[in-house]
């Protein structure tokens, strides 16, 4: 949710100028999702952790329901599977339309507060980018739109697991262990000739 600051009061999320805040109990495992997915290249804001809070550049932009159907003509089917990889690759659940922003024929992810889960819905995945975009014109095969070559490549960068330990440091060790095996175990399903399809087999 984001709301602009009314009658001097501290909301939830809000804009302040060109700066994004946001009060929530686990900044860290979005600033981790955040460097995570700009190492893949996607398009997400850039959020640094403030003890309870975070911040991050405003991103200035409508979001997949208020996007209306030229801007979403706008975002190219190797991007929006760019997206998606980044974020299945990252265990990030909560993707709804509302959590990515349409600005200047590029979509931003945003909202990464639910990242490196150890079981993704996969539902989350369908709802939010690939249902606006399956049934639009130019998008016919959607499914079968590579995932970019650079991404994967970078999905074998060690980092990844840096990211992954720190967005998961609040968790029961158990609990932070299965995070990173799930996220070692889609790491091995990574391959060169990745599809859209390949990240939702049961869709």
């Amino acid at each position: 949710m984001r709301t602009e600051i009314k009658n001097g009061q501290r909301h939830k999320a809000f804009r302040d100028g060109d700066t994004f805040i946001k009060y929530t109990a686990h900044p860290h495992i979005e600033e981790a999702a955040s460097r995570f997915l700009g190492h893949l290249g996607v398009h997400a804001p850039a959020v640094t952790a403030h003890g309870d809070h975070l911040t991050a550049p405003w991103v200035a932009g409508k979001d997949l329901i208020q996007s209306d159907t030229k801007e979403l003509q706008s975002i190219s089917a190797s991007q929006a599977a760019h997206t998606l990889f980044g974020e299945w690759l990252g265990g990030i659940s909560d993707r709804h339309c509302g959590n990515y922003l349409v600005a200047d024929g590029t979509v931003h992810s945003i909202d990464h507060g639910e990242a490196f889960r150890s079981y993704p819905d996969e539902s989350d995945l369908y709802t939010a980018m690939i249902h606006p975009l399956r049934h639009k014109p130019g998008h016919p095969g959607f499914w079968t739109t590579p995932i970019p070559a650079h991404a994967l490549e970078a999905a074998h960068d060690p980092v990844l697991e840096e990211y992954v330990k720190a967005g998961t440091a609040h968790l029961s060790e158990a609990s932070a262990s299965a995070c990173m095996a799930a996220f070692r175990d889609r790491l091995d399903q990574v391959h060169p000739q990745m599809t859209v399809g390949h990240l939702l087999p049961t869709v």
